[in-house]
């Protein structure tokens, strides 16, 4: 895999994916855009099971 990890689909984790992990990639680039925060940050000590698995689950904060 090859990217950056805050703009994988959860396809791309999986590796079976197509053109809908770009679509998806463009989703959190405006995300970004719109709210000035990424999507799924990589955080601090976390590992690379935790952080795939919120991407898998679409866990994304809109509070701030």
């Amino acid at each position: 895999m090859c990217g950056i990890v805050e703009y994988f689909a959860h396809e791309v984790i999986e590796q079976a994916y197509g053109p809908q992990a770009d679509v998806w990639a463009l989703g959190c680039v405006l995300y970004e855009m719109l709210s000035g925060e990424q999507a799924f940050p990589a955080r601090e000590g976390d590992k690379k099971a935790v952080f795939y698995a919120r991407i898998c689950q679409g866990n994304y904060d809109l509070s701030k």
